[in-house]
Protein backbone atom coordinates (compact mmCIF):
# COMPACT_ATOMS: atom_id res chain seq x y z
CA UNK A 1 0.00 0.00 0.00
CA UNK A 2 1.29 3.43 -0.89
CA UNK A 3 1.60 5.37 2.38
CA UNK A 4 0.85 8.61 0.52
CA UNK A 5 -2.57 7.41 -0.61
CA UNK A 6 -5.52 8.40 1.61
CA UNK A 7 -7.05 5.64 3.70
CA UNK A 8 -10.73 4.81 3.52
CA UNK A 9 -11.36 6.65 6.79
CA UNK A 10 -9.73 9.94 5.85
CA UNK A 11 -12.74 11.40 4.01
CA UNK A 12 -14.87 10.85 7.12
CA UNK A 13 -12.21 12.46 9.28
CA UNK A 14 -12.03 15.43 6.93
CA UNK A 15 -15.80 15.76 6.87
CA UNK A 16 -16.03 15.69 10.66
CA UNK A 17 -13.28 18.30 10.89
CA UNK A 18 -15.19 20.56 8.50
CA UNK A 19 -18.40 20.11 10.50
CA UNK A 20 -16.56 20.88 13.75
CA UNK A 21 -15.18 24.07 12.21
CA UNK A 22 -18.68 25.09 11.07
CA UNK A 23 -20.04 24.44 14.53
CA UNK A 24 -17.31 26.49 16.18
CA UNK A 25 -18.00 29.41 13.85
CA UNK A 26 -21.75 29.28 14.43
CA UNK A 27 -21.29 28.98 18.21
CA UNK A 28 -19.12 32.08 18.22
CA UNK A 29 -21.68 33.99 16.15
CA UNK A 30 -24.65 32.95 18.29
CA UNK A 31 -22.88 33.56 21.58
CA UNK A 32 -22.13 37.10 20.41
CA UNK A 33 -25.80 37.62 19.53
CA UNK A 34 -26.92 36.28 22.90
CA UNK A 35 -24.59 38.69 24.71
CA UNK A 36 -26.38 41.49 22.90
CA UNK A 37 -29.83 40.57 24.24
CA UNK A 38 -30.96 43.16 26.79
CA UNK A 39 -32.86 42.10 29.91
CA UNK A 40 -36.18 43.67 28.94
CA UNK A 41 -36.14 41.86 25.59
CA UNK A 42 -35.21 38.59 27.27
CA UNK A 43 -38.19 38.88 29.60
CA UNK A 44 -40.59 39.81 26.77
CA UNK A 45 -39.41 37.03 24.44
CA UNK A 46 -39.41 34.45 27.25
CA UNK A 47 -43.00 35.31 28.16
CA UNK A 48 -44.22 35.00 24.57
CA UNK A 49 -42.27 31.78 23.94
CA UNK A 50 -43.53 30.20 27.17
CA UNK A 51 -47.12 30.96 26.17
CA UNK A 52 -46.50 29.19 22.86
CA UNK A 53 -44.85 26.28 24.62
CA UNK A 54 -47.87 25.81 26.88
CA UNK A 55 -50.11 25.52 23.81
CA UNK A 56 -48.37 22.31 22.74
CA UNK A 57 -50.22 19.06 23.41
CA UNK A 58 -46.82 17.48 24.02
CA UNK A 59 -46.41 19.69 27.09
CA UNK A 60 -50.02 20.01 28.29
CA UNK A 61 -50.59 16.25 28.20
CA UNK A 62 -47.20 15.25 29.61
CA UNK A 63 -46.77 13.54 32.94
CA UNK A 64 -43.14 14.64 33.27
CA UNK A 65 -41.32 17.45 31.47
CA UNK A 66 -37.58 18.07 31.59
CA UNK A 67 -36.94 21.81 31.36
CA UNK A 68 -33.66 23.69 31.87
CA UNK A 69 -32.46 26.52 34.10
CA UNK A 70 -31.58 29.43 31.86
CA UNK A 71 -28.11 30.90 31.60
CA UNK A 72 -27.65 34.67 31.41
CA UNK A 73 -29.48 36.16 28.37
CA UNK A 74 -30.83 32.72 27.41
CA UNK A 75 -34.55 32.32 26.66
CA UNK A 76 -36.05 31.45 30.04
CA UNK A 77 -38.72 28.70 30.36
CA UNK A 78 -39.52 29.57 34.00
CA UNK A 79 -43.05 30.85 33.24
CA UNK A 80 -43.91 27.52 31.61
CA UNK A 81 -42.29 25.59 34.45
CA UNK A 82 -44.42 27.41 37.01
CA UNK A 83 -47.57 26.71 34.98
CA UNK A 84 -46.73 23.00 34.77
CA UNK A 85 -46.06 22.80 38.50
CA UNK A 86 -49.40 24.47 39.25
CA UNK A 87 -51.20 21.97 36.97
CA UNK A 88 -49.66 18.92 38.62
CA UNK A 89 -47.20 18.08 35.84
CA UNK A 90 -43.92 16.71 37.16
CA UNK A 91 -41.11 19.15 36.38
CA UNK A 92 -37.47 18.11 36.24
CA UNK A 93 -34.33 20.10 35.57
CA UNK A 94 -30.78 19.04 34.68
CA UNK A 95 -27.94 18.29 37.03
CA UNK A 96 -24.56 17.00 35.88
CA UNK A 97 -23.34 13.93 37.73
CA UNK A 98 -19.82 14.83 38.96
CA UNK A 99 -18.51 11.29 38.46
CA UNK A 100 -20.03 10.24 35.13
CA UNK A 101 -20.34 13.78 33.68
CA UNK A 102 -23.75 12.77 32.38
CA UNK A 103 -26.90 14.87 32.52
CA UNK A 104 -29.35 13.72 35.19
CA UNK A 105 -33.00 14.81 35.43
CA UNK A 106 -33.92 15.93 38.95
CA UNK A 107 -37.53 16.48 39.98
CA UNK A 108 -38.28 19.84 41.57
CA UNK A 109 -41.38 20.98 43.45
CA UNK A 110 -40.58 24.69 43.59
CA UNK A 111 -38.49 27.30 41.80
CA UNK A 112 -37.63 29.02 45.08
CA UNK A 113 -33.95 30.03 45.14
CA UNK A 114 -33.40 28.23 48.45
CA UNK A 115 -33.75 24.88 46.66
CA UNK A 116 -30.89 25.66 44.26
CA UNK A 117 -27.19 26.32 44.24
CA UNK A 118 -25.00 27.70 41.47
CA UNK A 119 -22.72 25.36 39.54
CA UNK A 120 -19.32 26.36 38.13
CA UNK A 121 -21.08 27.97 35.14
CA UNK A 122 -23.34 29.98 37.42
CA UNK A 123 -26.41 27.94 36.47
CA UNK A 124 -28.95 27.17 39.24
CA UNK A 125 -28.78 23.46 40.11
CA UNK A 126 -31.13 21.63 42.48
CA UNK A 127 -29.65 20.92 45.90
CA UNK A 128 -31.63 17.70 46.13
CA UNK A 129 -34.61 15.91 44.67
CA UNK A 130 -35.72 12.64 43.14
CA UNK A 131 -33.69 11.30 40.25
CA UNK A 132 -36.04 10.89 37.28
CA UNK A 133 -35.27 8.01 34.94
CA UNK A 134 -34.84 9.02 31.30
CA UNK A 135 -37.65 6.65 30.33
CA UNK A 136 -40.06 8.54 32.62
CA UNK A 137 -39.69 11.78 30.67
CA UNK A 138 -42.56 12.58 28.31
CA UNK A 139 -41.16 15.83 26.91
CA UNK A 140 -37.77 17.54 26.88
CA UNK A 141 -37.57 21.31 26.47
CA UNK A 142 -34.02 21.70 25.23
CA UNK A 143 -31.86 24.81 25.03
CA UNK A 144 -29.43 25.35 22.19
CA UNK A 145 -27.36 27.97 20.46
CA UNK A 146 -29.08 27.37 17.11
CA UNK A 147 -31.79 25.24 15.52
CA UNK A 148 -32.99 24.64 11.97
CA UNK A 149 -36.41 23.64 10.64
CA UNK A 150 -35.30 20.04 10.15
CA UNK A 151 -34.75 19.73 13.89
CA UNK A 152 -31.01 20.22 13.79
CA UNK A 153 -29.67 21.52 17.11
CA UNK A 154 -26.37 23.19 17.93
CA UNK A 155 -25.47 22.81 21.59
CA UNK A 156 -22.56 24.27 23.50
CA UNK A 157 -20.28 21.36 22.66
CA UNK A 158 -20.37 19.08 25.72
CA UNK A 159 -22.91 16.65 24.24
CA UNK A 160 -25.01 16.34 27.40
CA UNK A 161 -28.37 16.51 25.63
CA UNK A 162 -27.27 14.32 22.73
CA UNK A 163 -26.38 11.56 25.18
CA UNK A 164 -29.58 12.06 27.17
CA UNK A 165 -31.85 11.92 24.13
CA UNK A 166 -30.69 8.44 23.15
CA UNK A 167 -31.90 7.22 26.56
CA UNK A 168 -35.45 8.59 26.51
CA UNK A 169 -38.39 6.49 25.32
CA UNK A 170 -39.72 6.60 21.75
CA UNK A 171 -42.83 8.51 22.81
CA UNK A 172 -40.82 11.34 24.39
CA UNK A 173 -41.25 14.65 22.55
CA UNK A 174 -38.26 16.95 22.16
CA UNK A 175 -38.80 20.69 21.82
CA UNK A 176 -36.10 23.20 21.01
CA UNK A 177 -36.62 26.48 22.87
CA UNK A 178 -34.84 29.56 21.54
CA UNK A 179 -35.08 33.14 20.28
CA UNK A 180 -36.27 33.69 16.74
CA UNK A 181 -32.79 34.76 15.64
CA UNK A 182 -31.48 31.35 16.72
CA UNK A 183 -33.60 29.61 14.08
CA UNK A 184 -31.23 29.37 11.12
CA UNK A 185 -31.27 27.91 7.62
CA UNK A 186 -29.00 24.98 8.46
CA UNK A 187 -27.27 23.69 11.56
CA UNK A 188 -24.12 21.62 10.88
CA UNK A 189 -24.69 18.17 12.36
CA UNK A 190 -22.63 15.05 12.99
CA UNK A 191 -23.80 11.45 13.20
CA UNK A 192 -24.06 11.56 16.98
CA UNK A 193 -26.16 14.76 17.07
CA UNK A 194 -29.80 14.27 18.04
CA UNK A 195 -32.59 16.25 16.38
CA UNK A 196 -35.59 17.83 18.08
CA UNK A 197 -39.15 17.31 16.87
CA UNK A 198 -40.49 20.83 17.43
CA UNK A 199 -39.03 24.30 17.86
CA UNK A 200 -40.64 27.12 19.81
CA UNK A 201 -39.53 30.75 19.67
CA UNK A 202 -41.19 33.99 20.75
CA UNK A 203 -42.40 34.41 17.16
CA UNK A 204 -43.45 30.94 15.98
CA UNK A 205 -43.80 27.24 16.57
CA UNK A 206 -42.02 25.17 13.92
Amino acid sequence: MNPDEPTAREPDVDAEAAISAEKASMRKEMQAKLRGVVEVECRRASRLACDRLLELDEVRDAGTVLFYMAMRNELDPQRAMEACLSEGITVAVPRIDPETRELEAIEIESLSERHFERDRMGIPTPRGGRLVRATEIDAVVAPGLAFDREGGRLGRGAGYYDRLLVRVSEHCSTVGFAYGFQLVTRVPTSRHDRRVRRIVTEMETA
